[in-house]
């Protein structure tokens, strides 16, 4: 099952990034509260897109007459994101 592509888990691995240097080392890096804006607006956006990608994984669920649980699935989409699906 292909839940994520290629274009998106490289946009979730650099937002995981920034989210490094905000985390870790806010007060020793160049990131100014502005950019913590554009980071978290980004992350929204990433928010709607693995909840539309969520939506069609329970719309298959639907039609297949199958379910996936709650760590299966979170196995499922990491399998994908660590396999550059």
């Amino acid at each position: 099952m292909k839940i994520i592509n290629l274009d998106l888990y490289n946009k979730l691995f650099d937002l995981y990034n920034e989210r490094n240097k905000i985390v870790h080392r806010y007060i020793i890096t160049d990131i100014k509260t502005f950019t913590l804006y554009k980071i978290a607006f980004e992350y929204q956006k990433m928010s709607e897109k693995i909840r539309l990608i969520l939506r069609k994984i329970e719309a298959e669920q639907f039609i297949k007459k199958v379910e996936y649980h709650g760590i299966k699935i979170l196995i499922l989409i990491m399998m994908k994101v660590m396999l550059h699906c």
